[in-house]
């Protein structure tokens, strides 16, 4: 077996928690539905424009054929969350939240304040702490959810 580190920056320890307890929620609501809305294939190829229009595409079809009439909540990274074209390193990205802006979603994201995660390469946050820092805060910004989490433990994924 292999230990190595979890190349995808939104997954920590918190939000496998986040997860957990969705999971243990939509038990006892049976109205709840939990979406995964990455595909493991990309037509054409992959890229981060191709890749983002094809989650939008997974989660405006689910809102149709589900029926769903009520806001769906979006676990997702924070350029994927933006609701605008945007430039970066010289490349025109067109972010998952451009195409279903004003679709009936609320995005939440996860802003950590302290530790390390797995996005491609450790990364080390500069702690932000303060003494009455909660573990977790939840804040909302126009459609945005904010989990502010004291401090981010990185997962490992083990492959033989």
């Amino acid at each position: 077996m292999v230990r190595q580190n979890c190349a995808d920056g939104k997954v920590s320890k918190e939000f496998i928690k986040l997860l957990r307890y969705l999971q243990e929620y939509r038990t006892r609501h049976r109205n709840f539905r939990i979406i995964l809305f990455d595909p493991s294939h990309y037509p054409g190829g992959f890229s981060w424009n191709i890749r983002d229009r094809y989650m939008a595409r997974t989660i405006l079809k689910a809102q149709q054929n589900l029926d769903i009439t009520k806001p769906i909540l979006i676990g997702t990274g924070n350029l994927h969350s933006k609701q605008e074209i945007f430039t970066l390193k010289g490349k025109t990205l067109r972010p998952f939240g451009h195409y279903i802006k004003n679709k009936k979603t609320l995005f939440v994201e996860f802003k950590y304040l302290s530790g390390s995660y797995f996005n491609m390469t450790k990364k080390v946050i500069p702690s932000k702490l303060l003494k009455s820092t909660p573990d977790f805060m939840l804040s909302k910004i126009k459609n945005k959810y904010i989990i502010t989490v004291r401090k981010s433990k990185p997962i490992h994924t083990i492959s033989s």
